[in-house]
């Protein structure tokens, strides 16, 4: 219920989540959360109109329920209204809003549990915010997918793609953030390079323009 002085449906102090146990990580998207279990599994909660909570369903729920299919997750990582998870093989699994191919998986189709994206093998790190999703992989890449119209995939482009595209030419990619709609890397050197919109300069170039690919953060 809501504390004293809370509007309807909204609490204003710290709830413990019920049922969870052994939580090695947990994320928020928009209006979901997930938790990642040190077994691998994973528990989502709060609305899912889209599929986001995996289980199968579009029922929001006020409490955790169980991803469906998925014991070897690594890393997970919250979008909007989808949802990622890195597995222990390297391979990448979503659900939820495909609109825009957030998936990954080569449509558009919502998926109400977790599903492959097309030819990931290779994640070491995992990341997603708004509409798209970025991994860095053991070739040393960097690959997103989903909505890409201020270059947030950064390949040259600015238009969404259903399936990972490389970001520009980068060789030694070890880690990768995402914001709403940009996107970065850091390198094994210790350089950070980032793509996407940047009208509130956060591309870190010192000036506030877009860019589709690749750009090096003046230190």
């Amino acid at each position: 219920g809501s504390a004293a002085g809370a509007p309807p449906g909204r609490v204003s102090t710290p709830t413990v989540v019920p049922g969870l146990a052994g939580v090695a990580e947990v994320h928020v998207g928009e209006r979901h959360a997930c938790a990642r279990l040190d077994d691998g599994t994973v528990r989502c909660w709060g609305s899912n109109y889209d599929g986001q909570l995996g289980d199968g369903t579009t029922t929001s729920a006020s409490t955790p329920v169980v991803v469906s299919g998925l014991s070897d997750a690594v890393q997970i990582a919250l979008g909007r209204n989808h949802t990622c998870a890195r597995r222990a093989t390297g391979a990448v699994s979503c659900w939820g809003n495909n609109v825009l191919g957030q998936i990954g998986d080569g449509g558009t189709a919502d998926r109400l549990t977790p599903t492959p994206v097309t030819g990931l093998t290779d994640a070491i790190d995992l990341a997603a915010s708004g509409d798209h999703a970025c991994v860095a992989r053991s070739s040393g890449r960097a690959s997103c997918w989903g909505a890409g119209s201020s270059g947030q995939l950064g390949d040259g482009l600015r238009r969404a793609s259903r399936a990972p595209v490389d970001a520009g030419t980068l060789t030694d990619v070890v880690a990768v953030a995402a914001g709403a709609e940009h996107s970065c890397a850091r390198t094994s050197g210790g350089g950070v390079w980032c793509w996407g919109e940047g009208g509130a300069y956060q591309l870190g170039r010192g000036f506030s323009s877009d860019s589709h690919i690749p750009v090096v953060v003046a230190w």
